[in-house]
């Protein structure tokens, strides 16, 4: 599935597309875990009894166990996308310039075919040849530039 991004530099608006996106798929399962961690931590939680409410959420907010634990799984998983997004970005680039080294070698070939021809209409043919071969490269391109 191919999201359709706006143009431009930086455009706020791509931040809060819901097409395509995957916080459908995985704010269920998101809020269930933490209704059923909020009911755990308010009906077990801790042994330890507090004077009042503001102590036990002033208790809770100086741990720092949860947030170290979602700063590492958030880092890993931001470094594990960036480098999957890195090599396939590299794959298609490098596909890309196999593509253009193919119509290069198919256009040489051909005109080195021609080299010898005696044909009273070669200039033309090899005109024709190159300007297809162009369209045809633009017409490969094309489907990145628009997508």
């Amino acid at each position: 599935m191919t999201i359709n991004y706006d143009k431009g530099f930086f455009r706020p608006s791509n931040l809060f597309k819901l097409h395509g996106s995957v916080f459908w798929y995985t704010f269920l399962p998101a809020l269930i875990c933490g209704i059923a961690a909020a009911v755990i931590k308010v009906f077990v939680g801790d042994k330890v009894s507090y004077a009042s409410w503001d102590e036990y959420i002033a208790a809770i907010l100086t741990n720092n166990i949860g947030f170290t634990s979602f700063s590492s799984i958030v880092g890993f998983l931001v470094t594990f996308r960036t480098a999957k997004a890195y090599d396939r970005f590299w794959n298609g680039a490098n596909y890309i310039k196999k593509m253009q080294a193919e119509y290069f070698v198919t256009a040489s070939n051909l005109v080195a075919f021609s080299r010898h021809s005696t044909a009273p209409s070669k200039q033309n043919y090899l005109h024709t040849l190159i300007r297809l071969l162009s369209m045809l490269h633009a017409v490969s391109l094309h489907p990145l530039e628009v997508g």
